[in-house]
């Protein structure tokens, strides 16, 4: 891990396990949330509580799909979706 390396990660569906693989995946160093996608408004305020008001939320994945500055996805939705 050098100074400049940083990995920019998304995540799609904020309900638990989601929250959970977030939560231990920063900390990794080097990882820096960009952006989350969840249908509802609660939990996409709450990672901004958590994670700064900088965090891009939507509830169109495919926005968070489209940005440029994301290197990697975590996909959390339930099975029925």
């Amino acid at each position: 891990y050098a100074a400049n390396d940083q990995v920019n990660i998304a995540v799609i569906g904020m309900g638990i396990m989601g929250f959970s693989n977030l939560e231990i995946s920063m900390q990794v160093p080097g990882v820096k949330l960009v952006g989350v996608c969840d249908l509802y408004n609660g939990r996409l305020d709450r990672t901004k509580e958590l994670y700064g008001k900088d965090v891009f939320t939507t509830k169109n994945y495919q926005e968070l799909l489209d940005r440029k500055d994301v290197d990697a996805v975590i996909i959390a939705t339930s099975d029925h979706w």
